[in-house]
């Protein structure tokens, strides 16, 4: 019998026809796999390993685990109250990982169920690793599974759910159809400027997590306090500094929502917060 080989994309797609039974099952959480481990290297780089069984695989980031897969099974830890929107009904149950300090919970249910929630659930999943990927002093975390990563299950992903394929062939289907497909692998030569965990952790304790323009927080949208989705703003870019510098978290961070820092950041240079602010003003008027 052919011994197993991790890095082998063949091994991987055997392994997991074992226990995923259709295309669509496949779909579903291979594309999940790929969106989480994205997140990760965008915010701290390859802190993350996938382990691969004859009936499950399992992607850890850092010591935690944050998504299971298993036949018809899908774990996914989440940050937020059990009990509480969206957290409700018999798919999730209260998680307990001491390195995540805050109130989390899981969705453990099954593939279609899955595919119905795993949009909502994007943003708690996110808040999840940022918990388990960045340390309080604003490092990453180091993942201990290195050694048992199985790469061909990643590279299998990929071939199927990452590939540029734009135009079908037209002879085969009478007419052009288009496909919008993402998660490809793009190389690009990029500046990137460290952020300071604490400093943010700082500012949302001086504010808190509540943007300084329109208002809004979770907790009063959703009835669940989730800081992770509050941005914190640099009023003066970080961008425009040539080096490492000291800031105050007071008085030059400040707390936005996704909206308000996008609209800021939507021209160069940027909007003012004030500018902002007063465009909340004129069309609550």
């Amino acid at each position: 019998m052919k011994e197993i080989d991790p890095n082998d994309s063949s091994d991987a797609a055997l392994i997991l026809s074992g226990f995923i039974t259709s295309p669509e099952q496949e779909r579903i959480v291979l594309s999940q796999l790929l969106k989480t481990i994205a997140y990760v290297e965008e915010i701290a780089g390859q802190v993350w390993s996938v382990t691969l069984y004859s009936n499950i695989f399992r992607l850890n980031v850092g010591r935690v685990e944050v998504y299971i897969v298993g036949e018809d099974f899908v774990r996914l830890n989440c940050i937020g109250k059990y009990g509480k929107g969206p957290f409700i009904g018999s798919e999730y149950e209260e998680s307990h990982y001491k390195t995540v300090q805050v109130d989390q919970c899981a969705f453990c249910g099954d593939y279609t169920e899955f595919d119905k929630v795993s949009e909502t659930l994007w943003p708690y999943h996110k808040g999840f690793v940022d918990k388990v990927a960045i340390t309080k002093g604003g490092k990453p975390f180091s993942a201990i599974f290195k050694k048992s990563n199985f790469q061909g299950l990643i590279d299998y992903a990929k071939s199927k759910y990452s590939e540029r394929q734009d135009v079908k062939n037209a002879n085969d289907i009478g007419e052009i159809e288009l496909r919008y497909i993402e998660g490809y692998r793009e190389i690009r030569q990029i500046n990137d400027y460290g952020r300071n965990r604490a400093a943010r952790d700082k500012c949302l304790e001086y504010y808190g997590a509540k943007c300084a323009i329109c208002g809004f927080d979770s907790k009063s949208a959703y009835g669940i306090s989730i800081t992770e989705i509050i941005h914190v703003h640099h009023i003066v870019a970080i961008a425009g500094t040539d080096k490492a510098h000291s800031i105050d978290p007071v008085k030059d961070l400040i707390p936005l929502c996704p909206n308000c820092h996008a609209i800021i950041h939507s021209k160069k240079p940027n909007y003012t917060v004030d500018e902002i602010r007063n465009m909340v003003n004129a069309t609550s008027r």
